[in-house]
């Protein structure tokens, strides 16, 4: 009989035989032979080494040998079905968290060990067949259901339960096998719902919209699903919120499978509200024909996306501003559509705003951005308008966000507050133009704001503080020298000296009558799932935004309207009075654009802030 010493050595050894990886997180390799000889020898599992009863210590050793073996099944070379038989022989029981780690996503022969060595696995193996449904291994969903597993049961309990069927459809490795898999549960008895308690199957059509599946599998089943229902079942319920989940944050090549999902349901009979599906598919790149189409559907071409919408909220104007679609954008002004609409939701914008944030790639994207705001502009568009209450800008601000000079330079021509202030949260958030324009490392576009009168939202004691801390915290100390310069010569120059420096500061509490009203008229859908998805199996509902709506009423300024040039060629910034900067059209081609940092004059009786800027605007077009 050994010693005590020499007992818990080898204790540790056949515990150790069973660890996946050594310390340093390489795998390990268990020595088959030892642990059969010590076991044999009568070594047990030292009551320290697990907080169990000696069988669920068994149990946990055998769940980590099952672990081992799928992930380096290489190193067994066939003896892995006499390791488990050892540890189960020695009193590990076979769980249904042991049985679902068995199931792969190719092969079935560790499955076929365990199935016979679990109780009640009509039962316990829902979960193996609900990891094999995701994992389209039709072999192993075959043997589970062969085995006697409940094709219609479902994960979880009560009234927050799913079945196998959508469990596996809400899945990101959802691939083009899936759709196999699921007419082979179909025609092996599985019912079309999303669980019991919600039998009706366009509940099955949302979540797979909500879900994670690449576009392209999710379309197919999609289809499946309409066909299947039509033919064997009541006609599903199609919806607009159905149409509003077929944008979702994807790449641009997944872009054209959605624009068919759309399409097709929408031919299926989705209707067109409430909600804006019409934003959606104008997001989604899609095309004129189809817009018309909605509209004359009755697609309301002022309504917001849905809440529970996956894209942020936005009418169609919003839409297609943010992504820099002119044609569509003329069209919908042309129909009417609200060029003031507020900005509602988290990062929510009006149509001014929007494309003001829009980065273009291209000259001719700059361009065209060029032209939507002045057509927006021209059609009244409220240059100042409040910015949504939670991570929104005004449009001055994500201009200068963007670094873009000619439309920040456009924008002051027709009044932009160069001093608003930030949205109300996040709370940490503030940052107005200036500050925003430093911490990008911008030297034109601040020296820009610095002579349209912008100070930093933090001014300490200079006016400028905040801007100078972002500037240096992202390294930017150019940036931050050239504030500081600014502040010192504004400070010594009496002229200079920025007038809203007497003004207290400015806090988005003056946004606060735009965001008075709430509309929730667009909010829900009757086919809302009602809870969330259980986070053990990796499944998560989206979160719906409970925000204040904006609401602006303010008016554009009509004479400044009609007096803006038309065209202009090579144009400057002139300082008439405090706060009021002007953009002279019609001056030579050769006039400077950048002025002497003392701020000397350039012409008797004009004023020029100092600035500098390699950058010239040389066109601007108003678009009719």
């Amino acid at each position: 009989m050994p010693t005590d010493e020499i007992k818990g050595l080898l204790q540790a050894i056949l515990l150790e035989q069973f660890i996946i990886t050594d310390s340093r997180g390489t795998p390990r390799q268990t020595d088959l032979k030892a642990v059969h000889a010590l076991l044999k020898s009568g070594i047990k599992f030292a009551e320290t080494a697990l907080e169990f009863d000696e069988s669920d210590k068994v149990s946990r050793l055998l769940e980590m040998l099952v672990l081992q073996i799928q992930r380096q099944p290489q190193n067994w070379l066939g003896h892995e079905n006499q390791a488990l038989k050892l540890l189960i022989d020695h009193g590990a029981v076979v769980n249904s968290y042991i049985l679902r780690d068995a199931v792969h996503s190719h092969g079935t022969g560790l499955l076929e060990f365990l199935i016979p060595h679990i109780d009640n696995l009509p039962v316990y193996g829902r979960y193996a067949l609900a990891k094999a449904v995701s994992l389209n291994n039709i072999e192993a969903v075959k043997i589970l259901l062969d085995a006697g597993v409940n094709i219609n049961a479902e994960l979880g309990h009560g009234s927050e339960s799913m079945s196998i069927l959508a469990y596996a459809l809400y899945r990101r490795d959802l691939a083009e096998r899936a759709s196999e898999t699921i007419r082979f549960l179909v025609r092996r008895g599985a019912i079309l719902r999303f669980s019991k308690n919600m039998p009706d199957p366009s509940l099955l059509l949302q979540h797979l919209l909500k879900g994670h599946a690449p576009p392209r599998s999710a379309f197919q089943m999609i289809r499946y699903l309409v066909k299947q229902t039509s033919e064997y079942q009541s006609p599903l319920k199609l919806s607009a919120s159905m149409l509003e989940q077929c944008k979702r944050i994807w790449p641009d090549d997944e872009l054209p499978p959605r624009r068919a999902m759309f399409e097709y349901l929408y031919r299926k009979g989705a209707p067109v509200r409430p909600g804006s599906p019409l934003a959606v598919w104008i997001l989604l790149g899609g095309g004129t024909k189809l817009i018309r189409e909605l509209l004359d559907a009755g697609a309301d071409i002022n309504c917001y996306t849905a809440r529970e919408s996956p894209c942020k909220r936005s009418t169609p104007l919003q839409a297609a501003a943010s992504i820099c679609n002119e044609e569509v954008v003329l069209l919908l002004l042309k129909e009417g559509a609200d060029v003031n609409a507020p900005a509602k939701g988290e990062f929510g914008s009006t149509a001014l705003q929007a494309i003001c944030e829009f980065t273009p790639e291209t000259q001719e994207e700059q361009a065209r951005r060029i032209r939507i705001i002045q057509s927006l502009i021209d059609h009244g568009a409220n240059i100042n308008a409040a910015p949504a209450m939670d991570s929104g800008v005004t449009a001055l601000q994500g201009a200068a966000f963007t670094g873009h000079l000619e439309t920040v330079i456009l924008l002051l021509r027709y009044g932009a507050d160069a001093n608003a202030p930030p949205c109300r949260r996040p709370e940490n958030y503030t940052r107005n133009a200036l500050d925003t324009a430093a911490r990008n490392g911008r030297l034109d576009m601040v020296k820009l704001l610095l002579n349209a009168d912008a100070l930093s939202h933090t001014r300490g004691s200079t006016g400028y503080d905040g801007a100078i801390e972002a500037a240096e915290e992202d390294s930017h100390f150019a940036v931050a020298d050239l504030i500081r310069q600014h502040a010192a010569e504004a400070e010594s120059n009496g002229r200079l000296t920025n007038p809203y420096l007497l003004q207290p500061p400015r806090k988005w509490h003056e946004y606060e009558h735009e965001w008075g009203s709430t509309d929730e008229s667009e909010d829900g859908s009757e086919y809302d799932l009602p809870f969330d998805y259980y986070s053990e199996w990796g499944i998560h509902s989206g979160e719906n935004e409970i925000l204040k709506d904006a609401e602006d009423d303010d008016d554009q300024d009509d004479e400044e309207k009609s007096n803006a040039p038309d065209r202009c060629t090579t144009m400057y910034l002139v300082k008439h009075a405090a706060g009021q900067v002007d953009i002279l059209a019609e001056a030579p081609e050769n006039a400077p654009v950048a002025v002497g940092q003392d701020g000397e004059l350039l012409s008797e009786g004009t004023d020029f802030n100092p600035i500098t800027l390699d950058y010239v605007l040389t066109e601007a077009t108003s678009s009719a």
